[in-house]
């Protein structure tokens, strides 16, 4: 049984910032006790999950968090903050493991950003025979759409085995389900802990309540078991029968590439600029992990490989010259403007470096013919495709998927001999929509299971033509992005 305990004890409210975070505590009890939900036992703390603390009382908690907030600026995670405001941030309680049977489960609504401390987010359940889930399984996002007072949210999380609760947005029209946290372990194999592990400063966040930090420094990777899965273990089987290869041209802050990662493929990751290199594999977990174990291991094929190459047309092609903003080095882009002006609009704020070059055909070439192949390159997308012909005309395997962002080049696409056709709502392919069942879920997936949008509902992932494509409202829609989907005609 989960409870929450409420304390309505005086409190001496010395900021302003205290007496806000009290009101709202206040407000979010007295919202939850009016409307507790079966078998739960609520009230409403200042304090910790003990139920005996005030707001900025329990010396051991603020101790926690000011130790936690140490840890991550030490690594440049986060920014500087008053200790006035981090000390007395509202303490959420830390949940049990998820009950082994459904009718053992308490459902406890948090709106907006509590939602964190009641669980992780999970993919929905799925009666697919050839494939089944549970829900808590896999990662992903399940939401269910709220009826009433969402007391159908409620419903199927009874229901579901793995649901330990559920988070509710603001408007009360959404219910995201919860499973319990399954905390990654540190590889047993290293003897000092390396500075990109955040998992024990992850479980104190918890407690603390700190969901801004907890973002920042990507806690939701270290809540869904190990980082990397056994090899050979993944949801899709490449033709050889070995794990599937992606090649992410544009690997940016590699969510797309972790998501494979997690999923039991290999991965090429493409990325033009060296600092967003650095700074993605000094931060995400999975990303670290996968680049940790390859330099481990030399009798196996690693599971992630970088290029820190730009994408050309031909090969020999001249080095990219790349304008990287020295405020903001992750914007790094082969225009020149935008972020690279002063702040008097005419002084150059961007350091200039030059990137060696290389077609897609030569990634192929060197890496193998992935089962699928995602573009975004923020306008260079078709200059990866332009090489791809001359691989098919001398006779090399295309990808049986490609994931491209300006959807434009549909007409290249056919003329490479896809054939079926996807848009799918602009967003990473680690957050792709899927239908599961009677809810929704925004969880990921390999391109075959997302949503298509010409479908006209949030169920239909068939394949379109490119006619119907080009018929659509969504088809090079200026207002919004819509991703292109391609697939050969024998892939799924």
């Amino acid at each position: 049984m989960l409870v929450l305990i409420c304390d309505t004890g005086t409190l001496q409210l010395r900021h302003r910032f205290e007496l806000a975070m009290a009101f709202f505590a206040g407000v979010m009890c007295m919202r939850m006790m009016s409307s507790p939900p079966t078998g739960t036992r609520l009230g409403c703390d200042g304090g910790g999950s003990d139920g005996g603390g005030k707001i900025g009382s329990d010396a051991g908690k603020n101790q926690r968090l000011r130790a936690t907030q140490a840890q991550l600026r030490s690594q440049s995670q986060l920014p500087h903050r008053h200790n006035h405001v981090s000390r007395y941030a509202p303490v959420l309680p830390a949940l049990p493991a998820a009950p082994a049977r459904a009718s053992d489960v308490a459902i406890v609504k948090v709106s907006g950003r509590g939602g964190f401390a009641v669980g992780i987010d999970a993919a929905c359940e799925s009666n697919d025979p050839a494939n089944p889930v549970a829900f808590g399984e896999r990662r992903g996002v399940c939401v269910v759409r709220c009826e009433g007072e969402c007391t159908n949210a409620h419903t199927t999380c009874n229901a579901a085995p793995g649901c330990v609760g559920f988070s509710v947005n603001s408007e009360g029209t959404l219910a995201t389900l919860k499973t319990a946290h399954r905390w990654a372990e540190l590889p047993s194999n290293l003897e000092d802990k390396p500075l990109w592990w955040q998992g024990d400063a992850c479980a104190n966040m918890i407690s603390l309540g700190l969901h801004r930090e907890w973002e920042a420094a990507l806690c939701k990777e270290y809540t869904s078991g190990p980082l990397l899965p056994p090899r050979q273990e993944s949801s899709e089987v490449s033709p050889s029968g070995e794990p599937p290869l992606v090649i992410d041209v544009g690997f940016a802050d590699g969510e797309d590439s972790a998501w494979f990662l997690h999923h039991g493929a290999n991965v090429v990751g493409v990325e033009a600029s060296s600092t967003t290199i650095e700074r993605t594999s000094s931060r995400h977990p999975v990303i670290a992990a996968a680049l940790l174990e390859g330099s481990k291991s030399t009798s196996t094929t690693p599971r992630l490989v970088i290029e820190n190459v730009a994408i050309s047309s031909t090969r020999g092609s001249a080095p990219l010259t790349l304008y990287k903003p020295t405020r903001f080095p992750d914007m790094a882009s082969a225009y020149q403007g935008g972020p690279c002006i002063g702040i008097n609009e005419t002084t150059p704020a961007c350091e200039v470096t030059q990137v060696p070059t290389m077609p897609c055909s030569d990634l192929l070439a060197k890496h193998g013919t992935p089962v699928l192949l995602k573009i975004d390159i923020e306008g260079y997308d078709r200059v990866c495709l332009a090489s791809l012909a001359d691989w098919k005309k001398r006779g090399e395997a295309l990808p049986s998927y490609i994931a491209i962002e300006d959807n434009n080049a549909l007409t290249i696409l056919e003329s490479l001999g896809y054939t079926k056709f996807k848009l799918v709502e602009g967003r990473t392919i680690a957050r792709c929509r899927i239908p599961s069942g009677a809810v929704s879920s925004a969880s990921g997936g390999w391109p075959h299971a997302c949503i298509n949008a010409l479908g006209g509902d949030d169920s239909f992932i068939g394949w379109s033509t490119s006619i119907e494509v080009m018929k659509s409202e969504y088809y090079n829609f200026k207002g919004g992005g819509w991703d292109l989907y391609a697939a050969l005609e024998e892939a799924p």
